[in-house]
Parts: structure tokens; C-alpha cells; sequence
């Protein structure tokens, strides 16, 4: 009766597969250029001038200053264009909100030579002048015969940015080479899109190689660590995932985000720890996201559950025991609403130890039934010690708590195990000797 008993408590530990959501943080869309404004004035020379513009999420716009200027003489007529030009508001998760657009002019030979050249002036123009498609079609056909030419490449990124093909302008971008700082933040913004779009296509080594470039040209790009850092934990690479989403949050906080925001990006770095076994920190991250989004609570303690299942068990089914309890027991103290699960997890899997130690096995079973007297597993486990420390009377009573659980209901496993050991049980106690001895 003893060694079938043991038996029992080896049946085989599955893993479940752990899938980490990605969630979407804030998406944001800079003001833009609608239609340049008329002037009867006249340029002061050749020169470039960058004026700032605060447009209003109404569509007005309000002229601020010059932040940069190559020729003084130019400033006039650039202010009077910048006044009366006609701009798109910006938006932050598709809702229009107020902010700064750096209107670059050029004139005289600079109009026709930078940042383009004289081939792709024309489009230059066009792309000032809103009109994306034609500027498109004009990049693409000057490049077929002049493919290494870095403005038409930069302006073509710019121009496939404004029409929304960021596929295209992240290839453009790609060979451009070095981004003009004018451009910078379109080229991030196109970088930060393809990123997001390959995460979502569970392109790993796309979403990566596309975020690192958005951070590269952007130190303080929200999106491109947090995209990264998605795909990190994808990969899975816990350490450069950690690493990149606690930067994410970092710049979210610094930026005075919002809390569903910050909720967001708190839940992907929950789970990178999750993975990496680091509970405590996890549970830490964990509160944040409690206190703003339930949903994302909720779903952080499904995979809280999953990540030190998956773990405890692949580590039990290796053989490594002793690391399997730790991890056990590390989940029961970093997430209570699991811990008697946990415990419970822990006992059976002493129990498959070549020479199980029955009363620490006891000890860790009734962690279990302290914190939920009905666990199911824990006083089938309990049953199993108190049989093999050869108390049949309570092995009995044990088993008999463990099939009247919920879990008997709902873990058919859990059920024929319990099943099972009761008949053993009872056949042993039925082939009891007058001597009180059981035969075997």
C-alpha cells in the first residue's frame, strides 16, 4: 500500500503557456502643415528661418517667435507667411489637442536647394503645399534614377509619414541616413508606428530592430521602449525587457502622463518580472495598476498565477525540487490571494521526491489548508503523507475532505487521483491483519 500510494502523488505536472498582453499607450500625431500662406513681401536674401506656431486644437493657430534663423532679412516675410498659413491640430489618442509646430522656410537658393535639390524641389514644394500624393509620385520616380540621393530618400520618408504609409517612410528613412533635425520627430513617429504594427504581427526581431531605431533617433521615445520591451518579453529576453519598460515608465512619469498611461505600461513590466521570477517586485509593480485599471488587475493576476505555476512546475519536472518549492513558496508570499494554491503546488511536488520527508511535507500541506480549509489538493496530499506515516484513519478522513473540495468538481485529474487513493484506501482497510499490519 505504501509504494502505490507514493505513486499517486507523482502524476505528471503540465506547464501552461504564458501569454503576455501588449497593451497600446498614448499615440501621438503632431500638428502639421495644411496650405502655405500668401505674402506680398519680398525675401531679404537667401537664408532659412524656423518660426514657431501654436496650433490650437480648433484649427486657429498663433505665431510665437523665430527660434532660428540664417538671415535676419528673412524674418518678416517668414513670420507673415507662418501667420497666414492654415495648419492640422495635433492629437493625442485621436483627440485634438493644443501644440507647438517649428515651421522651417527657405529662401532664395536655399528654397531650391535644401534640404532637397534642385531634382526634388518640386516635391519639396508639394509637400509644403500638403500635397502628399503628387510629392510621393515625384520622390519615387527622381529615385529610380538617383536611389542614393539622401534628401530625396529624407523627403519621401516625410512625405509617406503625412500620407500614413509608415512602412514605406521607415524605408525611406533607412536610406536617408542621417535624419535633418527638421525631420527628426516625423522619422520617430514613423519608427514608433512600424514598431507598434510588427509587435502586433508577433514580428519580434522587426518590432525590436524598429523601436531601437525610434530610440536612436529619439532618446526619450515612450513608444519605442515600450514597444520594445513588449517584444523583449516576447523574445523572451526578461532582463533587456525589464530594463526597457522601467525607462518607459520612467519617461511617461517625467512627462506627467496618465494614470491609465502609466497603468498600461506598469502591467507589461509586471509581467517581465513575473517571468523572470523577480514576485516581490512584480507584486509591487502590480499596485499601481490595482489602483487604476481593475480590467488589467484582473488579467495581471491570472498570468501572477500562470507565471509561478509554469515555473514551479518545469523546474519540479527537471528534478529540481528544492528550487521548485522556493518558487512555490516566493509566489505565496508575493501574491496571497494564490498563496494556498501555492503551498498546495509545493507539497505535491515534495511528495515526487525520490525519499519524501512526510512531515515537512505535512508541515507545507497545512500552510495550504490554514489559509482555504477546502483545498482540494492540499488534503489529498495530506492524505497521501498520513498514509505512508501509516495513519490510515486519518489518510481516510483526508481524502474524504479532498473529494467533498470544489476542486473535486472541476480538476477531473485532481478527482481520479482522489478517487483512486480512497479505493486503495479502503481495499487496504478491508485487508487489514489481526495484528493491525497492512498487506501490501
Amino acid at each position: 500500500m505504501k509504494h502505490l500510494i507514493r505513486l499517486l502523488a507523482c502524476a505528471a505536472l503540465a506547464a501552461a503557456p504564458l501569454t503576455a498582453s501588449a497593451q497600446t499607450a498614448t499615440t501621438y500625431v503632431p500638428p502639421k502643415l495644411a496650405a502655405r500662406g500668401a505674402t506680398a513681401m519680398a525675401p531679404g536674401g537667401d537664408g532659412s528661418v524656423t518660426v514657431q506656431v501654436l496650433v490650437k486644437k480648433d484649427g486657429s493657430s498663433q505665431v510665437i517667435k523665430v527660434i532660428k534663423s540664417s538671415n535676419a532679412g528673412d524674418n518678416a516675410i517668414a513670420l507673415d507667411i507662418a501667420k497666414n498659413s492654415k495648419y492640422t491640430p495635433a492629437t493625442r489618442n485621436g483627440e485634438k489637442v493644443d501644440a507647438y509646430y517649428d515651421y522651417l522656410l527657405n529662401f532664395g537658393q536655399q528654397a531650391a536647394a535644401a534640404p532637397g535639390t534642385a531634382g526634388t524641389a518640386s516635391a519639396l514644394a508639394a509637400i509644403r503645399a500638403g500635397n502628399y500624393p503628387d510629392a510621393e509620385s515625384q520622390l519615387k520616380a527622381y529615385l529610380q534614377t538617383h536611389p542614393d540621393d539622401a534628401n530625396a530618400n529624407t523627403l519621401l520618408g516625410v512625405a509617406d509619414v503625412f500620407s500614413g504609409d509608415y512602412a514605406g517612410a521607415t524605408g525611406a528613412f533607412d536610406k536617408s541616413g542621417t535624419v535633418p533635425d527638421q525631420y527628426k520627430l516625423l522619422a520617430v513617429q514613423a519608427y514608433e508606428k512600424q514598431a507598434r504594427a510588427a509587435l502586433d504581427a508577433k514580428d519580434v526581431p522587426g518590432a525590436i530592430a524598429l523601436a531601437t531605431r525610434a530610440i536612436a533617433l529619439n532618446p526619450q521615445s515612450l513608444q519605442g521602449y515600450y514597444v520594445r520591451g513588449n517584444a523583449y518579453i516576447l523574445q523572451p529576453d526578461n532582463t533587456s525587457a525589464i530594463a526597457d519598460l522601467q525607462k518607459a515608465h520612467a519617461i511617461a512619469v517625467a512627462a506627467k502622463g496618465d494614470d491609465k498611461e502609466l497603468a498600461t505600461i506598469a502591467f507589461s513590466l509586471a509581467i517581465a518580472q513575473l517571468d523572470a521570477g523577480q514576485y516581490g517586485e512584480a507584486a509591487t509593480t502590480e499596485r499601481e495598476v490595482s489602483r487604476v485599471d481593475g480590467s488589467l488587475a484582473t488579467q495581471f493576476d491570472k498570468n501572477a498565477y500562470v507565471a509561478v505555476a509554469n515555473a514551479g512546475i518545469t523546474l519540479a519536472n527537471q528534478g529540481k525540487i528544492a528550487e521548485s518549492v522556493s518558487r512555490f513558496e516566493s509566489g505565496a508570499s508575493a501574491f496571497p490571494a494564490s498563496a494556498a494554491d501555492f503551498y498546495a503546488q509545493a507539497a505535491t511536488v515534495m511528495a515526487t521526491d525520490k525519499k519524501p520527508d512526510y512531515d515537512k511535507i505535512t508541515t507545507e500541506a497545512e500552510k495550504a489548508t490554514a489559509l482555504d480549509p477546502k483545498s482540494g489538493r492540499a488534503n489529498y496530499i495530506l492524505g497521501i503523507a498520513a498514509a505512508n506515516k501509516k495513519d490510515p484513519k486519518g489518510a481516510l478522513d483526508y481524502m474524504t475532505k479532498a473529494k467533498a473540495s470544489p476542486a473535486y468538481g472541476s480538476d477531473p485529474a485532481l478527482a481520479k487521483q482522489i478517487d483512486d487513493a480512497l479505493g486503495k484506501l479502503n481495499s487496504a482497510s478491508k485487508a487489514q491483519t489481526p495484528a493491525g499490519g497492512t498487506q501490501y
